[in-house]
């Protein structure tokens, strides 16, 4: 499954996987494997997004993080020569 690849590699104790729109099979028992929280949105995915971004910018205010200024993003990735 592509996920297993990208975020799954990341998902441990103490994050969240929030659902948008249709899982596919198994996936809600692979992310609950790593120890991570399963949150099924229940709403059309774009209402759903909203909430996701709602609760993102509560956590980073309640961290004092500027949600608009992230630590260690550039403008630009430079790739080395091969």
């Amino acid at each position: 499954m592509e996920y297993w690849h990208g975020p799954i590699s990341i998902t441990t104790k103490g994050t969240a996987t929030w659902m948008l729109g249709t899982a596919p099979d198994g996936l809600a028992d692979q992310v609950r494997e790593t120890g991570a929280q399963w949150v099924a949105g229940g709403l059309d995915p774009l209402a759903e997004l909203v909430r996701v971004q709602r609760l993102a910018l509560a956590i980073a205010d309640r961290h004092s993080l500027d949600p608009d200024n992230p630590r260690n993003l550039t403008h630009s990735v430079i790739l080395g020569a091969g």
